[in-house]
């Protein structure tokens, strides 16, 4: 059965400015052949293109959506702009306004189980099936703020879950503070929405902010919200309700983004209330380690860094991570004024960095490096609260004037 894109509109938006896009109509499975085809587009086309797979085996009707989180798809969303996005952003984040409006629930469909929903096994080793773009909302219990985080999910059964949050996440700390009060946590997570809440789930933003007030700002204008116990998207595609328990089982392994499995960990028990999708809706779904998942990391790099270097006072035009280096390992940050105090600002703000560059200019980094005059700053790197190396920051001197070669 083919998937008619007219019928969903938040699909359109997804689609409206990505050029690499295709539709998959052959059967295909949930069990590995969907993330293996994947990997074929990407080797014959030599790049990761948007991979709409609509004939899934067993769900008839309920298509796919693979990689669609594009940096440049997701800052023009986002933004409603085509270019200087990070200042726009930055001007929404630090001056804008927000509103959520709740409206009335429509077009929802129940489901009877999570085996319902075309979840997928992503790689050979993984202990199970997982879901991977849920966005999770939780709420503090002493302030009612929002949070939301990306966290992967795996199914065990038609009601029961593992939720891996990793213990400094602001969801764990939510989750904490139920626990000590002897209470579960009670969660919403839902598959396909505005971009705008995948990027704040990805964020490390402040705990103390409502992330569907930054959503709102960021995207400079009201936002609709469903009042489940935890509010969730009108456009949401699947809603998932339920609590978190002070239980913990056995999950893992699971490929990471990194390029390897993590061992076998507890994570807590999410026991399922009730399962919902809307009309004609799509499933989403990202594979660690690949562009959807890195792209997530790198803007949320990006962002944060630029408006923390804006509010320090530094002239910065544009900060980039590379989804080349991971998207959180290498900043480069682009300013008139490379000092060795920006370094130190980068590196105070983001202890992930491995490297930071900075320069007036920089398009090819590693190239440019050893062509052009540098100065070098040095810091301890700590992993898990050891020195295991050393951090390196780069200033690029001014540069004269070349004349560039003209290219034929």
């Amino acid at each position: 059965m083919e998937y008619v894109l007219e019928n969903n509109s938040l699909l359109q938006e997804y689609l409206k400015n990505n050029k690499q896009f295709f539709n998959h109509s052959l059967p295909v499975k949930t069990d590995l052949e969907i993330v293996k085809t994947m990997h074929l587009y990407e080797q014959e086309r030599k790049f990761r293109p948007t991979v709409l797979f609509d004939n899934v085996v067993d769900y008839n009707g309920k298509p796919v959506l693979m990689n669609p989180f594009k940096k440049e798809v997701m800052y023009k969303a986002i933004s409603d702009c085509d270019s200087d996005y990070l200042s726009v952003l930055y001007d929404r984040y630090e001056n804008g306004t927000s509103k959520i409006n709740f409206v009335k629930k429509e077009n929802l469909n129940s489901l009877d189980s999570l085996l319902d929903m075309p979840v997928l096994k992503h790689q050979i080793q993984d202990s199970g099936f997982y879901i991977t773009a849920g966005v999770t909302a939780t709420k503090c219990p002493q302030t009612n703020t929002t949070n939301l985080g990306i966290y992967r999910i795996q199914v065990i059964d038609k009601r029961k879950a593992l939720i891996f949050m990793a213990e400094t996440s602001d969801g764990y700390k939510n989750y904490e503070k139920y626990i000590n009060d002897n209470k579960s946590m009670p969660v919403s997570i839902y598959i396909g929405a505005n971009m705008a809440y995948y990027f704040c789930g990805a964020s490390k933003l402040p705990y103390s902010l409502d992330n569907y007030q930054i959503a709102s700002k960021l995207l400079g204008r009201p936002v609709n919200m469903y009042d489940f116990e935890i509010p969730v998207p009108a456009e949401a595609q699947y809603i998932i309700t339920g609590k978190v328990k002070n239980e913990k089982e056995w999950e893992a392994p699971f490929a990471e983004f990194k390029g390897y499995y993590c061992d076998r960990r507890l994570a807590p028990v999410l026991e399922v209330d009730e399962i919902l999708c809307c009309n004609n809706p799509f499933y989403i779904s990202i594979v660690a380690g690949k562009e959807s998942g890195l792209t997530l990391s790198a803007m949320q790099g990006e962002c944060l860094m630029y408006f923390y270097l804006k509010n320090s006072n530094f002239k910065v035009s544009s900060v980039k991570y590379r989804l080349e280096e991971a998207g959180e390992f290498v900043a480069i940050i682009e300013t008139e004024e490379p000092c060795e105090e920006l370094i130190d600002k980068a590196f105070e703000f983001d202890n992930r960095l491995k490297f930071v560059i900075c320069g007036s200019k920089v398009v090819d980094p590693w190239r440019e490096l050893s062509i052009f005059p540098f100065r070098t700053v040095q810091k301890d790197y700590y992993y898990k609260g050891s020195v295991s190396g050393r951090k390196m920051g780069f200033i690029f001197e001014p540069r004269q004037q070349f004349i560039p070669v003209e290219i034929f």
